[in-house]
């Protein structure tokens, strides 16, 4: 198991989850590739003193470079 500071690497601060925020109740956050969803649901709990209900991942790969 990690660290839970080294689960949570950062807040996403988009549009997108502004709304989910406001009309949903649900918060994102870019997390470590290797946590697992009970790691995740742990370090969100004793970082924010919240109780969370569920949780959704979801994995990003990077953009496609051109290459000349």
């Amino acid at each position: 198991m990690q660290n839970l500071r080294d689960v949570i690497i950062a807040p996403v601060l988009t549009e997108k989850s502004n709304t989910l925020k406001g009309k949903s109740n649900q918060y994102v956050f870019r997390v470590a590739p290797s946590s697992t969803k009970p790691e995740i649901k742990l370090a969100v709990e004793k970082i924010f003193c919240v109780k969370v209900t569920g949780i959704n991942t979801m994995n990003v790969s990077g953009k496609k470079k051109r290459v000349r």
